[in-house]
C-alpha cells in the first residue's frame, strides 16, 4: 500500500524511528502517524526510490531532505500475516536453511531470511516479495544449491529468481518452457555450477 505524509518544511519533523526497514515508532501525532503509517510497517519505497538495501540511517536522511509530498509504499504485516494464513501454497529453504520462500495465493511469493546467524525462525524478517503479475498463481516453488529459486505456475509458465543478484528470469506465455499444465513439482540437482533443472506437469517433464 502506499502511504502519503506531507512536509510542509524541510525542517519540518515527521516523528519515524526504523529498525531494519520496519517502523518502531511514529511519535505522537506527527506527519507519519497522521498519514496513517503504523509501527511494524515495513518500508520499500520512498517517493519510488527503492531502500530495501538502504540502513535506517540512510532512510530517515531521505526523510529529512524531502519535502512537500512523500509517497512511502509500504508493506502491512498484519495484513501479510492474515494472507499468508489464509492463502499460503507451498514454503522452501534454501540449502543454507537461512533463507525461507513462502508463495501465497494471489500473493506471489515472499522471501524470508535469518540475517542474525541465529538459528531462530521467528526471526526471519523479509527481505523480498515477488509478484506475479505477468503469470498465474505460483504452485511449487524449489531453491537450487546456488541460491536460485524456481517457481511453478498454475498455467504451466515458470520464473527463476537469484537470491544474490535479485534478478528474474521468466519463460514467455507460450514459449518452448511453458507447459500445457500447470506446474506441480520441482527440483535441481545438488551442483553449484550450472545446475541443472527439472519441472514436472501431469503430463510432461521438461529437463
Amino acid at each position: 500500500m502506499t502511504i502519503t505524509i506531507e512536509k510542509p518544511a524541510q525542517s519540518s519533523l515527521i516523528d519515524l524511528t526504523l529498525f531494519n526497514g520496519v517502523v518502531t515508532n511514529t511519535g505522537g501525532g506527527g506527519p507519519a502517524e497522521k498519514a496513517g503509517l503504523k509501527v511494524n510497517d515495513r518500508i520499500f519505497s520512498l517517493n519510488g526510490a527503492p531502500v530495501e538495501k538502504m540502513t535506517a540511517g540512510e532512510v530517515t536522511k531521505l526523510f529529512q531532505v524531502a519535502v512537500g509530498r512523500i509517497d512511502v509504499v509500504v508493506e502491512r504485516m498484519q495484513d501479510v500475516e492474515q494472507s499468508r494464513a489464509d492463502g499460503c501454497i507451498d514454503v522452501a529453504w534454501d540449502s543454507t536453511q537461512k533463507i525461507l520462500a513462502v508463495a501465497l495465493r494471489d500473493g506471489g511469493v515472499t522471501i524470508f531470511a535469518n540475517r542474525s546467524g541465529r538459528p531462530l525462525i521467528t526471526i526471519l524478517e523479509p527481505v523480498a516479495h515477488l509478484t506475479t503479475a505477468d503469470y498465474s498463481n505460483p504452485v511449487v516453488q524449489r531453491w537450487s544449491a546456488s541460491g536460485q529459486l524456481v517457481i511453478g505456475m498454475a498455467d504451466g509458465t515458470f520464473c527463476i529468481w537469484d537470491y544474490y543478484t535479485r534478478k528474474t528470469f521468466g519463460t514467455p506465455h507460450g514459449g518452448s518452457g511453458q507447459h500445457l499444465s500447470a506446474i506441480k513439482a520441482a527440483d535441481w540437482t545438488l551442483s553449484k555450477v550450472a545446475p541443472a533443472l527439472a519441472l514436472g506437469s501431469a503430463s510432461t517433464i521438461k529437463v
